[in-house]
């Protein structure tokens, strides 16, 4: 992502600067690895930064290829640095930059991906540091890589098995949308002598077909604004719609079992890497629901 800083020049200057980095701490430190003292830090929001923002740090390819040259026989810090110099993106390459001068400042391996916590998630960091503990970093990282693998293939399988739901719903929006707002109106004259014999909603579907003939531009404005209406309310009652999905009878349970199969995975490798047994269970507790995870932290108090 590009910043925008306000900073201070080694003559005195009051200057704007621009850097790419991936969160403001590396920006800021960019800055003032130049001998500018910075005043303020923006982000900047062009069309290019959304499309990139959406970009993270590749914690898996960065796991594996790690492995390979920890396995080859190269010390941990000259097989960051070499990953770094093939990094090919700015704030990707600050990110493991940062993570070299942590290490030669004397400071562990977990401890120095802690200064990067948008490129390693707490799990990762947590790993390593249960792995300096049994000085088997190689096969924690191996176990991670595994895991991120099982997780990967998990979520293509949902994916794979949306689009086709998904797709039918959207065909099926349209086809609802352009009999409403065409075939409707122009048939409800056809059936206007015939009024009084149709159902009841056959006469609200014919009143609807005449307000969106003579309204149409109203029309369309009240279904953008239902649509809107229902993703709001998605957002925001989020946390009830998914207590709702809980207590649904067939939903619930494939939840349950999904959130416990990621749980059990999690908890084995922090196991595997010599993490404590309570250690780790409060680390995978983040992964499940508040009804287990009040469960969970009974279970480990006791």
């Amino acid at each position: 992502m590009r910043y925008e800083l306000r900073a201070i020049t080694p003559e005195g200057r009051i200057e704007s600067v621009e850097c790419q980095a991936v969160d403001e701490q590396a920006a800021r430190a960019q800055a003032e690895g130049r001998g500018y003292t910075v005043l303020a830090v923006r982000a900047r929001r062009d069309l290019a930064t959304l499309w990139r923002s959406g970009e993270r740090f590749p914690l898996p390819l960065f796991s594996q290829e790690l492995l390979v040259l920890l396995n080859a026989g190269l010390p941990l810090v000259e097989a960051i640095e070499t990953l770094a110099q093939k990094e090919r993106r700015d704030e990707f390459r600050g990110v493991l930059n940062r993570v070299v001068a942590a290490l030669r400042q004397g400071q562990t391996f977990s401890a120095a991906l802690e200064h990067a916590p948008t490129a390693f998630p707490p799990l990762y960091v947590a790993t390593v540091r249960a792995a300096e503990r049994t000085s088997d970093l190689a096969p924690a990282l191996s176990r991670y890589v595994a895991y991120q693998a099982q997780l990967e293939a998990i979520k293509k399988r949902v994916v794979n098995a949306s689009i086709y739901p998904l797709l039918l719903i959207g065909v099926g929006g349209l086809v609802s949308l352009f009999l409403l707002f065409y075939v409707v109106p122009r048939f409800g004259r056809i059936y206007e002598e015939r009024a009084s014999d149709l159902p009841v909603f056959s006469k609200l579907l014919l009143a609807w077909g005449s307000f969106a003939e003579a309204h149409a531009g109203l029309a369309l404005g009240l279904l953008a604004g239902l649509v809107v209406l229902v993703i709001y309310s998605f957002k925001t009652f989020k946390a009830k719609i998914s207590n709702a999905m809980w207590r649904l009878p067939g939903v619930g349970e494939r939840l349950k079992v999904y959130q416990l199969a990621r749980f059990y995975r999690t908890t084995g490798m922090l196991l595997k890497g010599g993490m404590p047994l309570v250690a780790a269970l409060e680390m995978a507790a983040e992964l499940l629901h508040p009804v287990l995870r009040e469960r969970l932290v009974a279970a480990s108090r006791a």
